[in-house]
This record gives C-alpha cells, sequence and structure tokens, in this order.
C-alpha cells in the first residue's frame, strides 16, 4: 500500500512564490548596485553577502505583497488565482524598481558638453574645522597625519591661508563660486547660495565633466544650493555604502533614521571609494568633492586614536575660567564619554584629525590603484578653524575672526607639472579655489568670479576681507568684519564701533591691540574695510533663509546658535 504523498498548503505555495519572486528582483536590484558603483567590496565573499542580503529584504517584501494581494484585495476582486498571482508578480517588480531607480537613477545622467582631449581630473577634499597649526605640515609636534603631510610635501603648500568667514556652509559656496560671502549671500548655515551665482561645478559640467560630492554634515544639504552642477551630491548621512547600501534598506533607514546631520569619514569613504572605482579611468574627466566632518565637536574618534593620545597634550591651564567655557568642553567629549578636564578635548580632536587623514590615505590610494591620481588635480584645504581657549573662546568657531578659527591648512598637489611643490608664503583665501583650479586645468574662470589664481608667478594678494557677521551666538561674541593682510589684521567690530589691529609678525597670538600705536594705519584699513564690505553688499545676489522647525533644530544639535524661527 503506497502512501499517499503530503500536500503542500496552498497558502503556503502562494507565499513561497512571493518570496521566490522577490528573492529574484532582489538579486537583479543588487547586481545593480554593484554595477553602478554604489557599493564597497573587496572580497568575493562580501559580493555574495551582499547579494543574500539584499534578496532576503526583497523576499520578505515579496511575502508582504503576496498577503496583501490574495488575502487582502482577493476577497474584494474575487479573481482567479492565475490573476492575482500576475498582480503580486507586477506589485513585487514595480516596488523593487522604484527603489533601485532611487538608488542607482543619479548615474544615467549624461555629461554635457565636449571635453577637451587634454582635460585633467580635479578633487577636491574638504577638511572640516581643522586647524592651521594641528597637522604635521603645520608644524603640530606629534600629531600623525602621513597622508596630509605627504601631499603637502609633493604639493603646494600656502603657509598664509585664510578662509573669508569661519563657518561650514558660507566657506563652501565661496570656494565654489570664488566670490566672498558678502557677495555670493549665503552668510550663515542657514542660508541658500542662489542659482544666480556661478559655480565651479557648472563650469566644469558644461564642459563635459562628471560632477559628483560626498558631503559629511547636514550644513552642506543640497537644501542650501551647494549642489549647483553635481550630477551626485550625496548627502543622505543616515547610512553608509556597504551592506546597507542595499535598496530596500536604504528605503527604511531614510524613513526611521535619527542620523540626519552627519556621518563619519569611514562612511563618507563607503560611498566615495565605489565611485572612484565606477566613473574614473574613462574618456570622461571627473570633479570630486569629499567632505569631510570629523574634527567638527563634539570630538569622538575611534578607541585606538582616543588611546594614542591620552596623556600626550599638555593643558594650557589647570582649570576653565568660567562657566562657558567648561559648558563648551563638555560638550565637546559628550559624545566620548569622557571627563571635561583640561586638555581632553584636545586629545579627543587630535585623534579626529588623524582618523580624518586615515580617510585621506584612502582616498588618494583609490585614485592611484584607479590609475588618475598622475592626471588629477588635488586641492586640500579646510573650511575654517577651531578655538581651544585663544580670546576667551573654548571649542568652537562661527563666533569670532582671530587666528585660530581663521586660518587654515592649504594644499594644492598635482601629477602633472600645473603645479610646482614648495612652500608659498602668499596670502591666500578659501574663495580662490575655483579661480585657481580653472586656469590650472586649462580653463577660463567664471565672469563672476572675484578669487585669485594662486599659481600665477606675477599676482598676489594684498589682502582677503573676512567676517563674522550674522548671529550672535554668546555675548562674548560681536559683529565683525575685517581685513587680513600678509602681516597685519584689522578687525572692526561693528555692533559696539571696536576697532583692534595686530601685527602677526611681531605678534601671532593677536594679543596687542596696536590700533592707537598707528592711528593713521587704523583710519586707513578701516576706512577699506567699511568701504569694500558696502560696495560688495550693493552686489550680494538674492538670499534665501531656511528658518523651519527642521533646519533649525538640526543646526542646533550640532552646536550652532540660531535663532528661534517666527
Amino acid at each position: 500500500m503506497t502512501k499517499a504523498k503530503r500536500k503542500t498548503p496552498r497558502p503556503l505555495k502562494v507565499l513561497w512564490g512571493g518570496f521566490n519572486a522577490g528573492v529574484i528582483m532582489g538579486i537583479v536590484d543588487g547586481l545593480m548596485v554593484m554595477f553602478f558603483g554604489l557599493a564597497q567590496f573587496d572580497r568575493t565573499g562580501e559580493i555574495i553577502g551582499f547579494l543574500v542580503w539584499n534578496a532576503l529584504g526583497l523576499g520578505v517584501l515579496g511575502v508582504v505583497c503576496t498577503l496583501f494581494v490574495f488575502y487582502g484585495l482577493g476577497f474584494l476582486l474575487r479573481a482567479y488565482p492565475r490573476f492575482l498571482s500576475i498582480l503580486t508578480l507586477l506589485l513585487i517588480m514595480s516596488i523593487s524598481s522604484v527603489l533601485t531607480l532611487n538608488n542607482v537613477g543619479w548615474s544615467f545622467q549624461r555629461t554635457r558638453g565636449n571635453a577637451p582631449d587634454t582635460a585633467r581630473n580635479v578633487v577636491l577634499l574638504t577638511l572640516d574645522t581643522l586647524r592651521a597649526d594641528s597637522t604635521g605640515f603645520g608644524g603640530h609636534p606629534f600629531v600623525r597625519t602621513p597622508n596630509l603631510d605627504r601631499l603637502a610635501r609633493l604639493g603646494r603648500q600656502y603657509l598664509n591661508a585664510v578662509c573669508p568667514v569661519p563657518i561650514t556652509t558660507p566657506t563652501h559656496a565661496s570656494m565654489l563660486t570664488s566670490t566672498i560671502p558678502a557677495v555670493h549671500g549665503a552668510t550663515e548655515n542657514r542660508y541658500r547660495l542662489d542659482q544666480s551665482n556661478e559655480t565651479m561645478t557648472e563650469i566644469l559640467r558644461n564642459a563635459g565633466y562628471r560632477t559628483a560630492a560626498f558631503v559629511s554634515c547636514f550644513p552642506l544639504d543640497r537644501r542650501f544650493g551647494l549642489d549647483q552642477g553635481f550630477m551626485l551630491y550625496h548627502d543622505d548621512f543616515s547610512v553608509p555604502g556597504d551592506l546597507r547600501q542595499a535598496s530596500w534598506f536604504l528605503a527604511l533607514s531614510r524613513r526611521f533614521s535619527t542620523n540626519t546631520m552627519e556621518r563619519n569619514c569611514r562612511w563618507t569613504n563607503s560611498l566615495a571609494i565605489p565611485w572612484i572605482r565606477r566613473y574614473t579611468g574613462d574618456e570622461v574627466p571627473f570633479f570630486l568633492w569629499i567632505h569631510y566632518f570629523d574634527p567638527h565637536a563634539p570630538y569622538n574618534p575611534p578607541k585606538h586614536e582616543q588611546l594614542y593620545y591620552s596623556g600626550r597634550v599638555r593643558p594650557r591651564f589647570n582649570a576653565y575660567p568660567d562657566q562657558y567655557a567648561l559648558e563648551n568642553a563638555v560638550r565637546a567629549v559628550s559624545n566620548a564619554g569622557k571627563p571635561p578636564k583640561p586638555g581632553i578635548a584636545e586629545e579627543l580632536y587630535l585623534g579626529e584629525v588623524s582618523e580624518m587623514d586615515r580617510a585621506v590615505g584612502e582616498i588618494l590610494r583609490q585614485l592611484a590603484i584607479s590609475d588618475v591620481l598622475d592626471n588629477t588635480l588635488i586641492a586640500a584645504l579646510a573650511d575654517h578653524g577651531e578655538s581651544f581657549g585663544e580670546h576667551g573662546f573654548f571649542y568652537t568657531h562661527g563666533e569670532d575672526i582671530y587666528e585660530p578659527a581663521l586660518s587654515i591648512p592649504f594644499v594644492l598637489y598635482s601629477g602633472y607639472p600645473s603645479v610646482s611643490p614648495g612652500l608659498d608664503d602668499r596670502l591666500a583665501c578659501a574663495s580662490d579655489v575655483a579661480s585657481t583650479v580653472l586656469p590650472a586645468i586649462g580653463m577660463e574662470p567664471g565672469s563672476m568670479m572675484e578669487g585669485y589664481d594662486l599659481l600665477h608667478p606675477d599676482i598676489r594678494r594684498k589682502k582677503a576681507l573676512v567676517e563674522n557677521f550674522g548671529i550672535i551666538m554668546t555675548d562674548r561674541a560681536t559683529k565683525q568684519r575685517g581685513l587680513r593682510k600678509p602681516d597685519k589684521k584689522l578687525i572692526w567690530h561693528t555692533d559696539i564701533n571696536y576697532i583692534e589691529l595686530f601685527d602677526l609678525t611681531s605678534d601671532p597670538g593677536e594679543t596687542q591691540n596696536v590700533a592707537s600705536q598707528y592711528p593713521e594705519l587704523t583710519l586707513k584699513l578701516s576706512g577699506m574695510v567699511e568701504e569694500i564690505f558696502a560696495e560688495s553688499d550693493l552686489r550680494r545676489h538674492d538670499t534665501w533663509e531656511d528658518l523651519s522647525s527642521e533646519t533649525l533644530d538640526r543646526l542646533r544639535a550640532l552646536g550652532y546658535v540660531v535663532p528661534d524661527s517666527q
């Protein structure tokens, strides 16, 4: 007597079919993600793991769609099972296609125009909140920054470089437009760079360049307008680009993630390095902007960096002078769970700098592996510095225009002869980036660009306009506009009508106000500040201020004091 074969219950067959359909779509989606270089995998096992991970996720989606159609719509439609199966498959394919296109759709964009045969690639590395003296090439006695040091040694290092305003959004806008904030209009982190501005990115894209940006903090979110001209502008801070690059996971993370303000350099590189692998080495030149945010407070480097710098910093004071300093110290070390003792914040900061340097090394190695480093111009610079107690400002920036927050490291490197290596003592400004890079690769700067060409042998910048003229964050801060010369600096505190003049040659720490000793020079420079800024304000582009509660809450979470929305 033969044993009757047990039949699989029909509901299980139905759900199994939906699962298989989802698995197939997951494999297709995973292959698309890898084809367009959106995830970083170095071993075969990682590739298999990613495909399995993606397939399982969409397999679950297939089960959900099947339940919805067969046991939801099925009772209403009273349709035949074959019709319901086709409807389920179409639903799974539609949802999967939307997820996939949302993830890789930017890759289908095409370059514009025809680049010249001798076109050079451009990489812009912006190193947020990096003090000029916190690298090896900047003179720090024990910090570990071998990759930046090598870049500076092989490239051209500008010893006297400043930012136009020590705040993230406006300085980056100045880099891309070669105009100062008073002209381009994005004077604070909450202001949008108007489309009427002309960016280096737009010029390069119109010339046939492939353009991409990977930014790491909310002040550079696309809502603030710096995405002009970029084919890809990656400002999703919720997930890195490894196994979690699966389309279904990205959709869930964007819906539920609370990390919407920043990402560390490892996450940024996990997205930028696959892009380099996929989109370099062909006949299309590229402009790649990579921004790192790690040294920004609060400081929380990896444990091995914390251990390396522990006890190495000799505190400059035994106790914080006031409650303001203590509160900033507490915030600076809060994410690392450290006590706010003097010197601890500086140790953590240096750890962040070393971690960022490691990420820079990864990018340089990948450019070399992709065989494009020798045909690439690299501009590496900070958007501003950081105060460690100078002039009463602790672990902060954006409240003053003294040298710790204003001075920046600035290096130009090229694998071809347009950048000769060496030390350059000429005054340089972050607003000179576009007006220097474009001529270096054989292109004309935009008609609205006002920066200097730092590689021109006969041009020397005599002055740089600097300011902190926006939000007053604390009662210690004032509205400041100033003039930075190679050896002197004038600061006009406009709201209290107070002027400071410093001789940076004899007093690099800005401890002695010599305005009363040089009344004629003080009068001349203050007149220049008033006149030039007044003329710049008249040429200011339209601005749009985002005072939505979402934007203000995110900026506050990063430590920026902003006005309440009206």
